[in-house]
């Protein structure tokens, strides 16, 4: 969702034949001069993030202390496309998973 109030909210659901097998809902906002990025996803506990870099084209959040992952980041690809990504260390394996995302037209009311 665009910028309201100093605030950008997200979600995300993954799905199966079966029906719903996760959400995440995501807050980006600003908070005593801060930029934080608190995740909620589900069956979990919420997590907040400290913006430690950011600019016109990207920005990453880190978390040293949270169990994983412990830095998400998100850079503009283009004009209609951004990569995010979540990084750290799971026990003793760094990793790192991008998600790519391109803007697309909605589709009709069905």
């Amino acid at each position: 969702m665009g910028i309201r109030a100093g605030s950008m909210l997200g979600m995300a659901r993954t799905t199966s034949s079966k029906g719903l097998v996760e959400y995440e809902l995501t807050l980006i906002r600003e908070k005593e001069g801060k930029i934080l990025f608190e995740a909620h996803p589900s069956g979990q506990a919420a997590a907040v993030f400290t913006a430690t870099s950011a600019n016109t084209d990207s920005v990453i959040f880190e978390a040293p202390q949270h169990d994983y992952p412990q830095v998400v980041g998100y850079r503009r690809w283009g004009q209609d496309s951004v990569i995010a990504w979540i990084d750290g260390k799971q026990g003793d394996k760094r990793q790192r998973i991008e998600f790519p995302y391109r803007r697309v037209s909605c589709p009709g009311k069905v």
